[in-house]
């Protein structure tokens, strides 16, 4: 089956409260993606690391599949055009590892939110697998979807994409992060952390926002629950304050950092009962209910610190040496995308597009350019 995607204009009323361009990328979420990378993680699917096929079905800390997971992650956001930093650290006598993806941003780059969440899994059972489908390759995927759509976008406040180890040890990856930034004297203006949001067995799309009188962490849950109100109304919001202590958003609370954990409402009707077992596996989530998820963390995160347009900084005044046709984004699409193209005089360049078997579909553009 073969879909055609032709960017057009069209007019839109959005309530005041909502920014248009905000809007538009939320339509660019990918189920597909979200699938690929909660099955890659939780082990229903191989995958291609460092030249070698392999499973990860293991993700806890000191299991030879912990490193596959972070070395996956590695090359996801290279493919998406981030150079990621490895933090490495040692807690006892285990190598900790934290992955994190920045980007800057455009008006202050000193000041940051975060969106975060953390990859190692866990199971007490000795010998069998934890392969964390729910917890947390719910949330790694719904932040690697955010880092892909938000790498061309302009945001005027920096964006950090953390990726956090050993959270099932005892959040040592945050505690280590929220230690040394509180040292540095860092502006981190919001944690948003993400653990298990993918499992909503009744389809009554409801998730929690937990909160704590911690550094005005109330007011910014309210906030996230407004913006949801904005973007998202295909989803309910609960707020529970206090809010579970159990994730990587304490270790923010403890040293005096805005912080609020999303997860799934555990107190209204969703209580996971594959908790660090062997059968916290992929067919248990509910992915439609995850992509809505990612919806609303791509909303906050990029409502948060300013997107406002797509980064245009390849352009110039000053005409290009040679012909160029660049990558069409976003890639993949749903309702339009965007192909740009350079030329080095002023002409009239045609654009044609073809289907996969050569057949000419559509022209596209057959004008005059400067």
């Amino acid at each position: 089956k073969l879909t055609i995607a032709i960017f057009y204009l069209s007019v839109v009323l959005y309530s005041q409260a909502t920014n248009p361009f905000i809007s538009e990328l939320l339509e660019q979420v990918n189920q597909q993606n979200l699938s690929k990378h909660v099955c890659v993680l939780s082990g229903a699917d191989s995958v291609r690391i460092n030249k070698i096929n392999t499973i990860i079905t293991c993700r806890q800390v000191g299991h030879p599949d912990h490193d596959k997971a972070r070395d996956y992650l590695k090359s996801v956001l290279k493919e998406y055009g981030y150079q990621p930093e490895e933090v490495y650290f040692y807690w006892y006598d285990h190598e900790i590892c934290n992955l994190l993806a920045i980007k800057p941003g455009c008006l202050y780059p000193n000041q940051t939110y975060i969106l975060c969440a953390h990859y190692d899994s866990y199971n007490p059972t000795a010998g069998e697998p934890a392969p964390g489908a729910d917890d947390n390759a719910s949330g790694i995927a719904a932040v690697l979807e955010s880092a892909r759509i938000l790498q061309n976008v302009t945001t005027d406040y920096s964006i950090i994409f953390a990726f956090w180890d050993a959270e099932e040890k005892g959040r040592w990856g945050s505690e280590h992060y929220a230690f040394n930034a509180d040292q540095d004297n860092d502006t981190i203006l919001g944690v948003i952390n993400l653990d298990m949001i993918a499992y909503d067995p009744a389809s009554q799309f409801t998730f929690s926002i937990n909160t704590d009188t911690c550094a005005g962490s109330i007011d910014f849950a309210n906030t996230l629950a407004n913006l949801t109100s904005d973007y998202c109304d295909d989803l309910r919001t609960v707020i529970y304050n206090p809010g579970s202590m159990l994730s990587d958003h304490q270790k923010f609370w403890s040293y005096g950092f805005k912080a609020a954990l999303i997860s799934e409402a555990y107190r209204d009707g969703a209580q996971y009962l594959y908790y660090h077992t062997a059968q916290d596996t992929y067919e248990k989530l509910n992915f439609e209910f995850l992509t809505r998820m990612s919806r609303f963390a791509l909303a906050t995160i990029s409502s948060l610190a300013g997107a406002t347009t797509f980064d245009l900084v390849s352009e110039s005044t000053i005409a290009p040496e040679k012909f160029t046709l660049s990558q069409n984004y976003p890639n993949p699409c749903n309702s339009s995308t965007t192909v740009r193209f350079t030329i080095p005089q002023v002409g009239s360049p045609t654009l044609i597009l073809f289907n996969i078997l050569g057949e000419e579909l559509a022209v596209l553009s057959q004008q005059i350019q400067s």
